[in-house]
């Protein structure tokens, strides 16, 4: 069926997808105060603090997380501590920023989660897939260097990537969930907030059987998210206050030692390391 003049026609190689590189990152917080936000009269430099990892498990079956000196191998903008630096310290303070919001830690690629233990939530590093809920950060960036101007910038991972920094910040972080109220948010809702949630047939939008916005909207209520009688009695705070990532005290809380916080005081600086 060929002709003299015919020839067989290769087909093009593939091209392989171009693989974007992971970049690494410390988190400082350095709070309201020590952000520089507040004006110079109001601004303590105090000593640079990272997020941390540590290698001892938690009550809740994760990695604790805890707030300590940053290694003195990178940019800092809070003081650093002299002499405080080891490839064990960077790498437990070095943080992978995912898409998703979500954020892993290196090596281990465990995500930050955010877990109930008794009455109390803390932050913590577990496996990414459950159980538990992986906490998704968004954060706003402070226009003119005025916590009362902020522009929303999305999850972390999108804001660090649009700004083309090495060092970010300062950001107000805080969880999605609860900025947007959900208390309880849970891993078996798919990190929807608890959009999913349906209230008892019956209901409908008439004064008389209507359940209220939050319901009709596919969340939980308010009251049916408490789970006793503590959860009743403090229920009346704001969740969305208290969406950012703050120390526990010297304490902690069931092996780790960070958790909820203001929003407004949860302020850090993200140092790209690689």
């Amino acid at each position: 069926p060929f002709s003299c003049c015919d020839e067989l026609v290769q087909p093009l190689p593939k091209k392989e997808p171009k693989k974007e590189q992971v970049a690494h990152f410390a988190m400082e917080r350095t709070g309201l105060q020590g952000s520089g936000l507040l004006g110079g009269n109001a601004f303590e430099r105090g000593p640079a603090l990272c997020l941390t990892a540590t290698d001892k498990e938690n009550r809740v079956g994760g990695l604790g997380l805890r707030l300590q000196p940053c290694d003195n191998s990178f940019d800092t903008f809070g003081s650093k501590v002299p002499n405080n630096t080891s490839p064990e310290l960077r790498a437990a303070q070095t943080f992978v920023l995912d898409p998703s919001g979500t954020v892993q830690s290196l090596g281990k690629w465990l995500c930050i989660r955010r877990m109930r233990c008794g009455n109390k939530f803390l932050y913590d590093l577990g496996r990414c897939d459950g159980p538990g809920y992986s906490a998704v950060f968004q954060v706003d960036s402070p226009l003119s260097s005025s916590i009362d101007n902020l522009s929303p910038l999305g999850h972390l991972f999108h804001a660090v990537k649009r700004q083309r920094c090495i060092t970010c910040g300062p950001y107000v972080l805080k969880e999605r969930c609860l900025t947007r109220g959900e208390k309880f948010p849970s891993a078996q809702e798919a990190n929807t907030c608890g959009e999913m949630w349906q209230a008892k047939p019956g209901w409908s939008r008439m004064p008389t059987t209507y359940v209220g916005d939050d319901v009709a909207n596919g969340r939980r209520s308010v009251e049916e998210s408490y789970d006793g009688v503590y959860d009743r009695l403090v229920g009346s705070d704001d969740t969305a206050d208290m969406a950012g990532l703050m120390a526990t005290d010297f304490d902690g809380i069931c092996g780790s030692y960070m958790t909820d916080g203001s929003t407004m005081d949860s302020i850090f600086y993200l140092h790209r390391l690689v």
